[in-house]
Parts: structure tokens; C-alpha cells; sequence
């Protein structure tokens, strides 16, 4: 199916991350994959879910194939100000995109981070590690080049072996700055 990704945090090196997965997979066709590079407030039920819901429906639409994934880049930015350890927050935000996961069909993967003690796992209110089905944590060492992946919590299926794995560049030209 086709992919919405609500680029939050990272909107102009989307493209680049675009043209590089599709150079190397030798991938000639556009891809069903629409990211969205505008702030979005999905705490509060009023402001933008149901834009999100009718981008998702559109980007069904226009593919002619269903959007199997809506991701949100990240849980802090879609939060518009709120408290990611406030119970209210947490469970408000948790709620619609519950909203936009029934309204579309789509699986909703939210992008967040682990506190500043991994040991705790991802930082906030306990409802949303709650609400999770699967939660997966990738951590990288900086002296390494390498990414590790493992899953965290599982709530339905047995869990995968953790794996590891490592980022390649792909060179893509040089720019009009010269870069």
C-alpha cells in the first residue's frame, strides 16, 4: 500500500532520502509514498486530524491503492506544546491518532525518542508505551557505523531476534550551491 509521512521534524532532506532509496533500488516509477513537511497539531482533536484523515483518504484515492502506513515524525512535534508526561496530553494525542488509524485503516507508527536514561525507554506518560502495540528501539554507538534493533514490546505476535545494520550513502550530484 501506499505510505503518508508526516515529516515533522526533517522536511527538505526527505527528497534527498527519496531519490537516494530509489537510485538504489533501481526504482524508475514514482513511488506511493506522500510526505507531508508541515507542522501538525494532533493534540487537539479540533485543529488537524481530520486534515490528516482527508490527506490519507486523498493519497488513497489518488494511488488507487489503500495507505497501508501513516507515519508521525515525530510524537513531540505533532503534540503542538504539549506535555509528553501529562496523562491528559498523552492520552488526547494517543486518542486521535486512534481516530485516524479507524477513519483510514491505515497502521499509525509514531517516530519518538528514548529519555536521557535509555534503561527508562521512550520518554513521557507510561499511557503511551500503554497504548503501543509494537515498539521497536534502534540505537546506534557513536563510535560505530553501526545501528542495533531490537524489539521492545510486542503485544500480539512473538517478538523478532534483535538484528543490526548500517546506513550507506548515496551519492545524488551536486546542487546548484555546489554541494
Amino acid at each position: 500500500g501506499a505510505v503518508v509521512y508526516l515529516s515533522l521534524e526533517v522536511s527538505h532532506g526527505i527528497r534527498n532520502r527519496l531519490a537516494a532509496f530509489r537510485k538504489h533500488h533501481g526504482i524508475d516509477e514514482i513511488l506511493p509514498f506522500v510526505a507531508m513537511p508541515q507542522p501538525v497539531n494532533l493534540l487537539d482533536s479540533a485543529a488537524d486530524v481530520d486534515a490528516v484523515i482527508a490527506l490519507v483518504l486523498h493519497v488513497a484515492h489518488v494511488t488507487n491503492m489503500p495507505v497501508s502506513m501513516v507515519i508521525i515524525d515525530t510524537l513531540s512535534r505533532a503534540m503542538a506544546g504539549g506535555n509528553e508526561n501529562s496523562p491528559e496530553d498523552m492520552t488526547a494525542l494517543i486518542g486521535n491518532c486512534d481516530r485516524i488509524r479507524h477513519a483510514t485503516g491505515s497502521h499509525v507508527c509514531i517516530v519518538h525518542h528514548s529519555g536521557k536514561d535509555d534503561a527508562k525507554g521512550a520518554r513521557g506518560h507510561s499511557s503511551l508505551r500503554a497504548a503501543t502495540d509494537t515498539e521497536i528501539e534502534i540505537k546506534r554507538d557513536p563510535e560505530l557505523t553501526i545501528s542495533a534493533v531490537r524489539i521492545a514490546k510486542q503485544r500480539d505476535l512473538e517478538a523478532a531476534d534483535p538484528f543490526q545494520f548500517s546506513l550507506k550513502s548515496i551519492p545524488l550530484g551536486t546542487n546548484r550551491r555546489g554541494k
